[in-house]
């Protein structure tokens, strides 16, 4: 294969990953957002599919043979296509040395663990994602050992998600962090009475909320017609090119955050009273604010959680 045809087999592969990767990054912002908890095994089993096209597309042999080509004679590439002509042969050595079979299993889990993992915080619920948390720590040593075999597996996952970055250099960054940092925090603790919290514990609707994010994206003049901000319980941006951009927020008004058991009073009486997460279920709405007015509209009973339903 000569350089220019490489070159013009890495444009269609580009398209093509882009592709396949605009969509998985879709199917993880909806299921983020504002897909239905039902649809967890479907999304999943379609962002497996997904993978395994993406696999297929990397480690075909057209695809080696072009990188091969690029990379030997990278020296004569343009800068950009250079460095492109590298990554891209990182990923292919990566993807290539797991069997397809494992990683389209890791892609499902890794949808089907995240589903969980937003359920779990939700409620509150750590023993829902615990198992799920053991699989994807067991796979992801699979990973790394399939990866890099003569590497300790933390440092594959850390170089993973931080190239080039090192347990010995974490441990010493964190080591001079804390010689600096702990005195501060107990200087602060000390001195606690002379700030003013009064902020951190107002009631901050979270329709308001909505509105003062809207607020910041017009001051900042971001175009609506090619970013949008969702919610969900950790948020996160999705940047799938200059004209499709994802962001998120998650929206916490300050009794739900800090309270435990919360009182609801109506004409001086107690109407009713449970966790944050009791009373939007009781009054099946979908947040605090929405549950105050539904439950104070004619009532004039007291329950606690399970009561009255």
């Amino acid at each position: 294969m000569t350089i220019q045809e490489a070159l013009e087999k890495l444009q269609g592969y580009e398209k093509a990953t882009f592709a396949l990767n605009h969509a998985t990054g879709l199917m993880y912002y909806d299921g983020a957002t504002i897909a239905p908890k039902g649809t967890t095994e479907l999304r999943g089993s379609t962002l497996g599919e997904l993978s395994r096209m993406g696999y297929e597309l990397t480690t075909a042999p057209e695809t080696m043979e072009m990188l091969r080509t690029l990379m030997e004679n990278r020296e004569e590439l343009e800068p950009i296509t250079h460095r492109k002509a590298e990554e891209l042969w990182r990923d292919y050595d990566r993807t290539h040395r797991v069997p397809v079979a494992e990683y389209v299993a890791y892609q499902e889990l890794s949808a089907k663990s995240d589903a969980v993992w937003h359920e779990a915080k939700e409620k509150n619920d750590f023993a829902l994602f615990e198992p799920y948390l053991q699989q994807m720590f067991d796979a992801s040593r699979r990973m790394a050992g399939y990866w890099e075999p003569e590497k300790d597996p933390y440092e594959t996952m850390l170089s993973t998600f931080e190239r080039g970055l090192t347990v010995a250099q974490c441990d010493a960054f964190f080591s001079s962090l804390r010689e600096k940092l702990v005195p501060l925090i107990q200087q602060v603790t000390a001195h606690a009475d002379r700030v003013d919290d009064a902020p951190l514990h107002r009631d901050y609707p979270v329709a308001i909320q909505r509105q003062f994010s809207d607020f910041i994206m017009d001051v900042m003049d971001i175009d609506r017609d090619h970013c949008i901000i969702g919610e969900t319980e950790h948020p996160f941006t999705n940047n799938f090119g200059s004209h499709d951009v994802r962001i998120t927020t998650h929206y916490l008004e300050e009794a739900q955050a800090l309270a435990d058991s919360i009182g609801i009073l109506s004409r001086g009486r107690l109407t009713a009273q449970g966790t944050a997460e009791a009373l939007i279920r009781r009054s099946g709405q979908g947040n605090l604010e929405d549950a105050f007015v539904a439950l104070t509209k004619g009532s004039d009973t007291s329950g606690e959680e399970g009561q009255n339903p």
